[in-house]
């Protein structure tokens, strides 16, 4: 029979906080050793208004064991995620004690371990600072709220173009500007304010025109 190795290193375990909500047993059995998955437990004997939620094991390897039956089984390191569940009114702590209860065997000889009990402390500094450090990178930037509407283009006024085209004494562009004012008035909601603008612009342009002509004015 090989010479088997003490618990605590054929079966090795070690805790961190992942979050304040989060812990994550890593559990390594020696290579010839290998754990129950159903023999792993965790508890929080001494934390006060906090409790475990659930436990996440991955799958194992199914064994025909000798002691028994049919097991899975870890050959290899695995890691158990630990949810914690936390009252409201539960004080903030500095660290967690963490009950974890294994059992395991040496696969050459068949020796099964009995029920190993361990205490273990987990300090939650590093969880804080991890947590601090997310909430800075996630949090939203403002949306500016002093945003300005689009200024109005300064060009010509509808009034200013019939007058210069008057100006320039051009009989077609005359006809074809007025085509469009006429159909730019009919779906304009303010045509009624325009037409008298524009009678009067044709009425005084016309005058003038009549008095050039009296005078010999081309």
């Amino acid at each position: 029979m090989p010479d088997l190795l003490p618990p605590e290193k054929a079966f090795q375990i070690s805790v961190t906080a992942r979050d304040f909500d989060t812990l994550v047993a890593t559990l390594t059995p020696a290579k010839d050793y290998y754990l129950y998955r159903s023999r792993i437990a965790f508890s929080l004997p001494d934390s006060a208004g906090i409790t475990i939620a659930s436990t996440l094991l991955p799958p194992g390897k199914l064994k025909d064991d000798p002691t028994f039956g049919k097991e899975e089984v870890y050959y290899g390191p695995i890691e158990a995620i630990i949810a914690l569940n936390r009252s409201t009114n539960g004080a903030a702590q500095p660290s967690l004690t963490l009950q974890a209860s294994y059992q395991g065997c040496n696969d050459p000889s068949g020796v099964c371990y009995p029920p190993i009990e361990k205490i273990l402390t987990v300090p939650l500094v590093q969880a804080s600072v991890s947590n601090a450090s997310t909430s800075a990178v996630s949090t939203p930037q403002a949306v500016p709220t002093d945003i300005r509407a689009p200024k109005r283009s300064t060009g010509l006024s509808e009034t200013g173009v019939i007058r210069a085209l008057f100006a320039q004494g051009n009989t077609w562009a005359l006809v074809a500007a007025f085509f469009g004012f006429g159909l730019i008035l009919a779906f304009t909601p303010c045509m009624l304010p325009m037409i008298p603008i524009l009678s009067g612009i044709i009425v005084g342009q016309g005058q003038h025109t009549k008095r050039r002509h009296a005078f010999g004015l081309s």
